[in-house]
Order: C-alpha cells, then structure tokens, then sequence
C-alpha cells in the first residue's frame, strides 16, 4: 500500500521534473523501502502471533530473534513479491 502510494508520486513527480531529479527521487525512494521493510515484517509477525501465549515480548524482541534464528535474510522474506 505504501508502495503504491511512493510509485504515485514518483510517476507524478517525473512528469514534471528533469530526468536527473526524477532518478534521484526514484534512488532516494528505493533506499527508504529497502530500509523499512524489516520493520514491516517485524510487526506481521507480532500481530500473526497467538495472542494468550505470545511468542515475543516486544519490537525489539521479534527484530533481534528473527536475526539470530534466520539471519538477515530472514528480515526480508518475501520482500521481491510485495515489491512487484
């Protein structure tokens, strides 16, 4: 959904602006996405979670076991399909 909403503007912002701007903004946006996808995935799996015997106490619960149990990579599960 905040994808959507960032490709909107983006598209609206290119048909307005150089192109070097619009590659700009497009890099920048990228950057931003790749950042916050980890905290997307961290509260799924707290709101997917029983909710009588919960499986993380915390944000930062949930970040640091997915990042010992799976590694870094487990921060970015199925980031290419939301992408798309």
């Amino acid at each position: 959904m905040v994808v959507r909403k960032w490709c909107v503007l983006i598209h609206a912002a290119s048909r307005y602006s150089s192109q070097a701007f619009s590659f700009q903004l497009y890099a920048w946006l990228e950057l931003l996405l790749d950042s916050l996808y980890p905290t997307d995935v961290v509260n799924t799996m707290i709101k997917v979670g029983d909710y009588k015997i919960p499986k993380f106490s915390g944000s930062n619960d949930t970040f640091r076991r997915i990042r010992g149990s799976q590694g870094v990579k487990g921060l970015y599960k199925c980031f290419g399909p939301a992408m798309a």
